[in-house]
């Protein structure tokens, strides 16, 4: 049986246009993945979360030498790993990674607070001479839980701080807390901010507790404006507070790290004041 030509020329017709078909989609569907990522990734930028970048500066102490310092005098810490405000995980906590920058800071161990080596240690850096390290600050929940916000008025207020992955002369790494218990609150005084994400160390708070931190919160000075340097909030994180039971200022726990990064052993109490200025560098 023959076509007539014109049927035979639609068959023709029809198939090139099915191939060609064929043919797009398959170009369509290698080039889809890459479209359809930024799609969504764009859609995420639009509806999604971020957190508030900011800056640390380590300051001059007032009334006792500082423990902590910054490696250039007066240069903030910005633009490095994870220094934020964790708003979007909801801990509210500020947290900074020196690791793998040019970044670090000076810190320097007395001799420990008497009668606080209570499992092992002193380590033999305490009562040495300062050391560059470039650990990891995390100053907990700075806007309190929400109620520090874009217009909230000048504020104080308690909080804690965890410095991790504290790389010391001796090899080791170490863990120093500031962090009291809940019921150590100075009740009556000022707020104590929660701790949203605390840690689970037993001996933290031993033979006693670890001193909070003293938080002034500076509101932008023209909240209605827009976010620029000269307009941004503040947080002075005040480290020098009296530990009554030694007469000493901010006492903290120093543990050392395990091989898995787990906190080890307790290696006794230091006096360890500093002051810290954390800058928004975006709205709060």
């Amino acid at each position: 049986m023959r076509f007539p030509r014109l049927a035979l020329l639609f068959v023709l017709v029809a198939t090139v246009v099915l191939a060609a078909n064929a043919s797009h989609q398959l170009l369509s569907n290698i080039s889809l993945t890459p479209a359809y990522s930024q799609a969504l990734h764009s859609e995420a930028a639009k509806g999604g979360c971020a957190d508030i970048p900011i800056s640390f500066t380590f300051l001059a102490t007032t009334v006792a030498p500082a423990a902590i310092s910054n490696d250039i005098s007066g240069t903030p810490y910005q633009g490095l790993g994870n220094t934020v405000i964790h708003i979007c995980s909801g801990t509210n906590d500020a947290t900074m990674v020196l690791a793998h920058s040019s970044r670090s800071v000076s810190i320097q161990f007395p001799e420990p607070i008497p009668g606080s080596i209570i499992v092992a240690g002193p380590p033999s850096f305490a009562g040495g001479p300062a050391f560059q390290s470039q650990p990891f600050f995390n100053v907990r929940n700075v806007l309190n839980s929400g109620k520090i916000t874009a217009t909230s008025p000048a504020t104080d207020f308690y909080t804690r701080m965890v410095v991790n992955y504290l790389d010391a002369p001796d090899g080791h790494s170490y863990g120093l807390r500031y962090h009291p218990d809940d019921s150590a609150c100075p009740l009556g005084i000022l707020p104590c901010a929660p701790d949203l994400d605390a840690p689970t160390i037993a001996d933290m708070n031993q033979p006693v507790e670890t001193s909070w931190l003293l938080v002034h919160f500076m509101p932008a000075p023209n909240p209605s404006q827009p976010w620029s340097p000269s307009n941004a909030a503040k947080w002075l994180v005040d480290g020098e507070q009296l530990d009554t039971a030694s007469g000493l200022y901010q006492r903290g726990t120093l543990h050392i790290k395990t091989k898995s990064g787990g906190d080890g052993a307790h290696q006794g109490q230091y006096a360890m004041p500093f002051q810290i200025l954390i800058t928004a560098l975006g709205p709060i």
